[in-house]
């Protein structure tokens, strides 16, 4: 028998066809079948729609495995649903078997067989449709927003920070220190010297004014950018305020 095709087990070189209930007879290999019973066989069967065959010589068909399906009569392999999709049953037909995986998830993988293979796009990626192979970024200075499933630009306050987003699916803020003034900043600004900002999420740095000096934390030491706080000039010290470090009072 040829590989897509079947000859069913022989009894003293007589078998029966039990799809159709016709018996016939056989050599000793199983092949050059003769029908012995009811007109019309050929000497092999061919696999019926949703079996095969792989290999030569066999007494019947195999059926089409989960994640395939096999639509033909005849068939020697096995068709894999495509990347995208997963069919967790045996034996089906038609390609309508293999069901789109959902939106947000994605298999990269043809033959998938079980929802399992589906998996969730990471945070900050998406899926418009069903049946994706893969996720979509959103490009840098956006996030995804899960809400109308589309990018938005990092709001005011915020900047894009990709190890950020994938981990929380929102945009970073802005560190202490700096200042976002605009939407979709892929990097904070600086507050320049003379200005100081102590909280996360800004849009603006404030003015050191006289008797203060910037500092960044807990230090005592002059911060001539990215200050986070301002302390009262120290003693035996005077402050200018602005972009000005301490300056020692003068003997009298």
């Amino acid at each position: 028998c040829q590989a897509g095709h079947y000859c069913p087990d022989f009894d003293n070189n007589k078998v029966t066809d039990d799809y159709n209930n016709r018996a016939y007879k056989c050599d000793e290999n199983g092949n050059n079948c003769e029908q012995v019973a009811v007109g019309g066989l050929t000497k092999q069967l061919k696999c019926e729609k949703g079996t095969f065959q792989a290999d030569k010589n066999k007494s019947s068909c195999d059926k089409c495995e989960s994640g395939h399906y096999c639509p033909n009569d005849g068939m020697d392999k096995q068709i894999p649903c495509p990347a995208g999709t997963y069919n967790d049953q045996e034996g089906s037909t038609s390609a309508d078997a293999c069901i789109k995986c959902d939106i947000g998830t994605f298999n990269p993988n043809p033959g998938a067989t079980s929802k399992d293979k589906c998996q969730t796009c990471p945070a900050g990626s998406w899926t418009k449709t069903e049946g994706a192979t893969s996720c979509t970024t959103c490009p840098s200075g956006t996030f995804f927003n899960t809400n109308d499933k589309t990018c938005k630009p990092c709001p005011a306050g915020t900047y894009y920070d990709k190890d950020y987003v994938v981990a929380h699916g929102v945009c970073k803020p802005c560190d202490a220190g700096h200042y976002c003034p605009d939407p979709g900043m892929t990097d904070p600004y600086v507050c320049s010297c003379g200005t100081y900002q102590p909280q996360t999420g800004q849009t603006s740095c404030i003015d050191v004014v006289a008797g203060k000096l910037a500092v960044i934390g807990d230090s005592e030491n002059f911060a001539p950018s990215a200050a986070t706080n301002v302390i009262a000039c120290p003693k035996g010290h005077y402050c200018l305020g602005a972009c000005a470090d301490k300056l020692k009072c003068k003997e009298g």
